[in-house]
This record gives C-alpha cells, sequence and structure tokens, in this order.
C-alpha cells in the first residue's frame, strides 16, 4: 500500500517530470504484485490488495495525459484491468472511452454492457444512464427498454429519473401516454428542484389536464419513495470493486415500486421490473438539417441539436459546480482569453467528469459536421446571468500559439477551425452572439446548436470570425460549447 500512495502522490507533479516518472514506476510495481492470502479483494491469484486501485490510477492518469508516448494504449490497457477487476470508476470510464472511440471503435454495445454492470450494483446514476443509451443511440434503441430503466431509477430514488420518466409518459414515448401519472413524476421531479421539471409539468401535462388523479398518483409517490427507505438502505453499499450479479436489494426496490400498481408496469419472471404495454415512439434529439446564416464568416444554425432532457440533465450536473473562468481554463492562449473577455461561469468536462449523455452529444456533434471525433475537444458548460457577456474576441489561435501548444502541452490539435455552441437555456433578453465585422446577431434558442468556421476555406485565419456574446439583459443563457481542431488532439 506504501508504494500505492506515494506514487498517487508523485504522478500529480508535471507529465514527464522525474517526480511522475517515479510515481508511475511504484504504481506499475503495485499494479503488477503478487496477492498475499486473505486479500479484501475478490481478484484471482497473483494480485495484492493494491493491484485494482494501482490500475485505476494508472489509467486515470493516462486518460488525462492521451498525447504522451503510448498515452492512449497505457490508458486503455490500465483501465481495461481495472475495469476487469470490477473497480466502478473504471467501468464507468470504460463505458466513456467506448462512447468516444478513445484507443478504437465506437462500441455502444460494450458501453451498456459496462454502465448496466453498475446499474445492476444500485448506482442510481449508471440506472438513468441505460435508459438513457437505450433512447439516444440508433445501435441500442430501445424505447420500452428505456422506460424500464427509467422505471427503475425511479425506484432507486433518483430525482433525474422522475424527470425522464415524466416526459416519456406525457408524450407517450416508449410507453402509452398517461397525463395524470406524467404530471405527478414531473412533480416529484420538481420536488428536488431539478431544472424544468415544473416548466415541464404545467406545458407538457397542466393540471386541468391532467386532473385531479395527478395528485393522488404524486401523494402515492412520495409515500412510496418514503417506505422505500430501509430497503434503499439494504442496498450494498458497493465499495471499489464492483461485485458479479444483480444486489438482491434493487429486485425488492423494483417489487416496491411496481406496488404502485400502474398499469405500465409489471414484474417479470426474472424478477425485474418492465414495461407492460410499450410503444415504439423514442424520445431523443432529432437535429435538422444546417441552415447557413452567412458565408463570410461561415455561420450555420440546426434547430432540436439536443432533446429538453439533455438540456435539463446537463444543468442539473453541473449547476453547483460552475466556476469563473481563471479556475476552469486550460493554460494555452484560448484560456488566457477567456479570463479576460468573459465575465460569467463555466466547467469544463474533464476525462474523469463526462459522462454517457456528454460522449454521445459530442458524437452527435462529429457526425453532424463530418468530423474525426478525436479532433473534437472536449466540451464544457458557460452561464451568463444578467450582465454578463464574452466581450468581441476570436477563437482561432496565432501561429505562435499553436506551435507552444504543440510544444509545451503536447496539444496536436493544430488550429480550431469551428466554434460549436448548443444552447441550454436562452436568455429571456439579450445574450445574441454577435458579428460585428458583418452585422449579424445569432439569437439563441434552447435546443439549438450554432457554428461558425474560425478560418477560410484555404486554412487562414477569418478575421471576419470576431464575435461578442452580448450582454444578458433578463434570464439566464446556458451553452455546451466545443471546438472542432485541424488535427486529432493526441497524435502527434
Amino acid at each position: 500500500m506504501a508504494r500505492l500512495h506515494l506514487g498517487n502522490q508523485l504522478i500529480e507533479s508535471p507529465a514527464g517530470s522525474a517526480e511522475c516518472e517515479r510515481g508511475l514506476e511504484l504504481l506499475k510495481l503495485a499494479a503488477e504484485g503478487n496477492n498475499p492470502p486473505g486479500s479484501q479483494f475478490n481478484n484471482p491469484p497473483g494480485q495484492v490488495p493494491a493491484a485494482p486501485a494501482a490500475q485505476w490510477l494508472l489509467g486515470g492518469f493516462y486518460l488525462q495525459n492521451l498525447s504522451l508516448p503510448d498515452g492512449m494504449t497505457q490508458a486503455c490497457h490500465w483501465m481495461g484491468l481495472a475495469a476487469q477487476a470490477g473497480v466502478g470508476p473504471a467501468l464507468d470510464r470504460m463505458a466513456n472511452m467506448y462512447l468516444r472511440g478513445i484507443g478504437g471503435a465506437f462500441e455502444p454495445r460494450r458501453a451498456l454492457d459496462l454502465v448496466q454492470r453498475l446499474a445492476d450494483a444500485g448506482f442510481q446514476r449508471a440506472t438513468w444512464e441505460t435508459g438513457y443509451l437505450k433512447s439516444t443511440l440508433d445501435e441500442l434503441a430501445d424505447p420500452p427498454g428505456a422506460v424500464a430503466a427509467f422505471a427503475r431509477a425511479c425506484a432507486l430514488g433518483f430525482p433525474p429519473a422522475y424527470y425522464s420518466l415524466g416526459l416519456r409518459f406525457a408524450l407517450g414515448a416508449g410507453v402509452e401516454a398517461d397525463p395524470a401519472f406524467a404530471r405527478a413524476l414531473l412533480l416529484r421531479a420538481a420536488d428536488a428542484n431539478f431544472p424544468d421539471a415544473l416548466a415541464a409539468a404545467d406545458e407538457l401535462v397542466p393540471a386541468q389536464r391532467a386532473g385531479e388523479k395527478a395528485g393522488q398518483w404524486h401523494a402515492r409517490l412520495k409515500d412510496s419513495h418514503t417506505r422505500a427507505g430501509p430497503l434503499l438502505q439494504q442496498l450494498g453499499g458497493a465499495g471499489m470493486v464492483i461485485p458479479d450479479g444483480r444486489d438482491p436489494a434493487i429486485d425488492r426496490l423494483e417489487a416496491h415500486f411496481a406496488g404502485l400498481q400502474h398499469p405500465a408496469f409489471k414484474i417479470s419472471h426474472e424478477g425485474r421490473l418492465v414495461v407492460a404495454r410499450g410503444s415504439s415512439e423514442r424520445f431523443c434529439a432529432r437535429p435538422s438539417a444546417w441552415k447557413w446564416l452567412s458565408q463570410r464568416p461561415r455561420v450555420a444554425i440546426s434547430d432540436d441539436f439536443v432533446s429538453r432532457e439533455e438540456r435539463a440533465q446537463i444543468m442539473s450536473m453541473v449547476g453547483g459546480a460552475l466556476m469563473e473562468p481563471h479556475k476552469y481554463t486550460a493554460a494555452d492562449a484560448h484560456g488566457a482569453a477567456e479570463n479576460e473577455f468573459f465575465t460569467g461561469k463555466g466547467m469544463a468536462f474533464g476525462a474523469l467528469t463526462s459522462d454517457v449523455m456528454v460522449r454521445c452529444i459530442e458524437r452527435r456533434i462529429a457526425e453532424s459536421t463530418d468530423w474525426e471525433i478525436d479532433a473534437v475537444e472536449p466540451s464544457s458548460v458557460i452561464s451568463y446571468k444578467p450582465g454578463q457577456e464574452y466581450r468581441p474576441h476570436v477563437d482561432y489561435f496565432a501561429e505562435p500559439s499553436i506551435a507552444e501548444n504543440r510544444a509545451n502541452l503536447r496539444d496536436y490539435g493544430g488550429q480550431r477551425v469551428v466554434t460549436f455552441l448548443v444552447c441550454l437555456q436562452a436568455a429571456e433578453e439579450g445574450g445574441e452572439t454577435y458579428y460585428p465585422p458583418v452585422d449579424l446577431k445569432v439569437p439563441h434558442r434552447a435546443g439549438t446548436a450554432a457554428l461558425h468556421y474560425n478560418t477560410l476555406p484555404d486554412g487562414r485565419v477569418d478575421e471576419l470570425s470576431l464575435h461578442h456574446g452580448l450582454p444578458v439583459r433578463r434570464g439566464e443563457k446556458w451553452l455546451l460549447r466545443t471546438t472542432l481542431r485541424a488535427n486529432s488532439r493526441y497524435v502527434e
């Protein structure tokens, strides 16, 4: 264990330094050691208790440093070993890697299998993610299965699942529509202050339409969750290593949720909560074709690029983590510019913090623009309150910055060719993106994506791409954003 702790401390040193290399050496020794009798980890003979933890730490280090020589191979190797040992965080990261295509092909089925293993151990968000993947990806499309997964996450007491399930009952996606039950579910999400839950209830299933039965279902859902408390406490509270198989408490929780006696659900012969009467209608984003607003600079928009569900989930996930620019920006020229020109708050999705949904949206961005996924920067979220703005700036790199990024940061992506913005929430007034050189103002609408090219077709920078995130005058503006680079960021 001493090697593990010391190695973990040393890899906090700059990558490539003598201290970091020594830390990696110690972790590799721990990861490849021999297991004494009585190990707390249920691994094959020949591994020490520290081995799965060391494998996870090594996988995490290389995942954050994919541009290191052999970094991608090392990340896949060590994270794969940790996942095989059942390390929970490694299972989660490997699912992300399969969805992003890091180190190999896009493999959604393998990602779903890993997420399902976490769900079987009682992880709430993983249970929700199984539903999201079955709703979103064509390769995994299973609308009733998605509804069942969201219901199982409700049985685990996960507020976002009430929202997702409520949307589907409101719209008849994967299950027969039931306005009363839909409103009750959305109100349960609102009880936990989940973004958009109350607005969705009032818009999609207003009280007059849902009737008195909505209040009855709401009361029953609240009471059911209260009574499920002792069952929730019986969940195994899985430690670092996730055991094979389903936690027995999950079957009892799902049976308890089925005890609400809603006709849409039943318990299968395998003891799982399933949809009794499903539908083939999917609830997912359906991006429109790009509409070009300008050819110089090149600016375009696509409606319905992200779903209402995705917008609310992202805002819920990052809402408490937003910070001032100097706390999250990268150590490159663009990070310095953001500190100077942006007055709102933001958060970047790192290699260890992105989730299944973010990865799916990033892949959607790559596919919609016919871009290589390795050249799509990890996305981030920024928000503007009244009076906040992003003063006029450009997103392209000057040539010296490209060379500096390559030499000092091992960033091989080259130029930022395209800026990509997705509106999660539009300001009630103000907040448009304005291009002063051509007097073009692009309003943001929730769910719509906008892009502009920072370069001309011949690769030269386009000075007309100068743009201004105008001050928000009323309400709040939230954007998911990324940039599309000229080359892979990880491969020299």
